[in-house]
Parts: structure tokens; C-alpha cells; sequence
């Protein structure tokens, strides 16, 4: 039995910054160097990549950069987790777009300027913010889990500044990761036991509770990656806020925010890729479905091997359809009708 336990606090660790590959060869790299994803996790952090802070309103935001193309921006599932996670797999994108990793306010290295508060709508401000500092006349987005609602709410505002959309861990309602019904209704007696003691955990601050809960339900959130290793190693890349998740959690459940993304889902002009695990368990493929009927013209893409995190388990095959999407191939993803299945759209051998 792997033990629950940790050792570690939520402060970010440094590290020697690895050497970084020329992203031309990401295609085929990715591939192949998946089964070696944990080393690549254990020994690269989120502080070893450059990046700026800039101020805007109340909040002091952290951005990334790389590559070239048209703009891409990151927006993380949450509440409280920083664009950690999406490293190294989102560098892929490089080649031909200008991929953007967003920390939300108050989370990784974006922090609140006085008693600025938390919320949906000012996640959507910050991101017009970020946009107007940087000079862009629009923007893609791709937004996992609640980074899914701040992309459409905001595209649903400034549909002239926006190009494309993606979103993975699609549903109709607002998803807190951390407390994702599917994901508690998985969870084995041990793990439930483990979450259960963690207020009781002294030798771990508020930050570090959080980040070990994600440590627990891991192996939940991955169907092809299942060493417990890369679980541990992912949930070390991830900087937690506590106050981020607390301040906005709560209120995921209410009726407002789930009526605010529909009505934002039903006002989109924009082109919307949907990418879903067949295995996700904090939004299910029919709760994808439902989001691809809720938007017009929305195509849906469903990997069958991955989980919460597709471009980590199959990264060929997220990779694929994604450049297919930002490059005008009108071909990628399932158009209508029902969910596809084995062999259906999405289908496919990924690494």
C-alpha cells in the first residue's frame, strides 16, 4: 500500500533548470518521452521558466511566453492552481502559436494587491487586462476545468477580441477540480481517510493541505499514467492557494455561476474545440456532449485513453487535434449526434 503521506510543504522548490529542446521536434519527443514523464516533472518546476509580472487593477499578474503565431492563452482548472501543470506538455504548441500561461489572481505568481476579492468576473477583467498590456488585438484561449467558464464569460463579453476557443473538462456548470463529485464518489476508504485527517496535519500549512489533496485523489485523475511516482511529481509542480480556492469554491455551487456559463455558452461566435477524456471523472464526456449542444457549431474531440489531463496521456493525439483546430482544418472533431466511442472521433493509439 503507497503511503498518503508527505513530506514536503506547498513551497515551491528550486531547482537546476533543465535544457530545453527546440520545439520543432516536439511532435515526435512527446511521443516517446512519456513514459518517462515523471523524471521530466521531478526535475523541472514552474520557477525555472521565465516570465514577467505585470500590474493591472488590484492584482500583480504573472505570464509566461513562448513560441511564435498567433497568441494562445492558458487558463488553468481551479480554484487556487497555477499554470504549473500544463508544463512540459503545452510547449508542444509552440511551433505555431504564442502560448500564453496565465496564473490566476492570488495564485503561482499573481498576487492580490490590498483586499482585491475573488471572482469569476475578475478573472474575466484581468484576462481584458492582460491583453491590452500586451499589445494583442485578439486572443485565443484554451480553458481547462474553470479556466473553461473565465474563457467563455470573457468571449462572451469581447467576442471581437477573441479568435478560437478550446476547452477541456467541459461541463454546463462551473467545476471546482478539488472537490469534483466524480472524483469523491471514486475515491477509496484509504484516500477518503486520508483527506479526512489532513485539517489535523500540523506540519502542513493551508497551501499544503490542498496540494496534498490533489497528491491523494491523483491516481483518480489519470487512466494510461498510473505510477504513483508521476502522480507525486505532478502534484509537486502544482503551487496551491488556499485563499484563492476558498474564496471561490463555495460559491461554484449556486445556481448563478452554472446560469452565467450557460447563457455565456449560448452567445459564443467563436470557434470551440472540445477536448474530453473518455476517463475524466471531474467532467465526464456526456458532460462535454452537453457543452457541444449548448454552443453552436461546437466540435468535439474525445481521447479515449486519458483522463483529467489528455495532453499529458495521449499528447500525440491532443496535439493533433488542437494544431488541426488552431490552423483552419474544418475536419477535426465530431460536428453532431452522439458521444463517439471506440474507434469514434478522438479515438486513437496516442503514446
Amino acid at each position: 500500500m503507497p503511503s498518503w503521506r508527505t513530506k514536503t510543504s506547498s513551497a515551491p522548490r528550486a531547482s537546476p533548470a533543465p535544457p530545453r529542446r527546440p520545439a520543432g521536434r516536439a511532435l515526435a519527443s512527446l511521443g516517446l518521452a512519456m513514459v518517462a514523464a515523471a523524471p521530466a516533472f521531478a526535475t523541472e518546476h514552474p520557477g525555472d521558466h521565465p516570465g514577467r509580472s505585470m500590474t493591472v487593477g488590484a492584482a500583480r499578474l504573472f505570464v509566461e511566453t513562448e513560441g511564435s503565431g498567433p497568441p494562445l492563452v492558458l487558463l488553468p482548472a481551479g480554484p487556487g492552481l497555477d499554470h504549473g501543470y500544463f508544463h512540459p506538455y503545452l510547449s508542444a504548441l509552440a511551433p505555431f502559436a504564442r502560448v500564453i500561461y496565465l496564473d490566476p489572481r492570488g495564485c503561482g505568481r499573481s498576487v492580490l494587491a490590498g483586499p482585491a476579492g475573488y471572482s469569476l468576473d475578475a478573472m474575466v477583467a484581468d484576462l481584458e487586462d492582460v491583453r491590452r498590456e500586451m499589445g494583442l488585438e485578439t486572443i485565443d484561449l484554451l480553458g481547462h476545468g474553470m479556466g473553461e467558464a473565465v474563457a467563455a464569460l470573457y468571449a462572451a463579453r469581447h467576442p471581437e477580441r477573441v479568435g478560437r476557443l478550446i476547452f477541456l473538462g467541459a461541463a454546463l456548470e462551473v467545476v471546482s477540480l478539488p472537490e469534483s463529485p466524480g472524483l469523491l464518489s471514486a475515491a477509496t476508504p484509504g484516500m477518503r481517510e486520508a483527506i479526512e485527517a489532513l485539517p489535523g496535519n500540523r506540519y502542513l500549512s493551508e497551501d499544503g493541505r490542498m496540494r496534498e489533496r490533489l497528491r491523494i485523489l491523483a491516481p483518480l485523475m489519470f487512466h494510461r499514467l498510473t505510477d504513483r511516482s508521476f502522480h507525486n511529481a505532478f502534484a509537486e509542480r502544482i503551487t496551491t492557494s488556499a485563499e484563492a480556492h476558498d474564496a471561490l469554491a463555495p460559491g461554484f455551487a449556486g445556481p448563478e455561476p452554472a446560469a452565467a456559463l450557460a447563457a455565456a455558452l449560448g452567445r459564443l461566435k467563436a470557434p470551440v474545440l472540445i477536448v474530453a477524456g473518455r476517463h475524466d471523472r471531474t467532467s465526464s464526456p456526456e458532460a462535454a456532449e452537453a457543452v457541444r449542444r449548448a454552443v453552436p457549431g461546437a466540435r468535439l474531440v474525445i481521447l479515449e485513453e486519458s483522463g483529467s489531463f489528455p495532453f499529458a496521456e495521449q499528447p500525440v493525439d491532443f496535439l493533433k487535434a488542437v494544431k488541426a483546430f488552431l490552423t483552419g482544418d474544418a475536419k477535426v472533431g465530431a460536428p453532431a449526434g452522439r458521444v463517439p466511442g471506440e474507434g469514434g472521433a478522438g479515438a486513437g493509439g496516442g503514446i
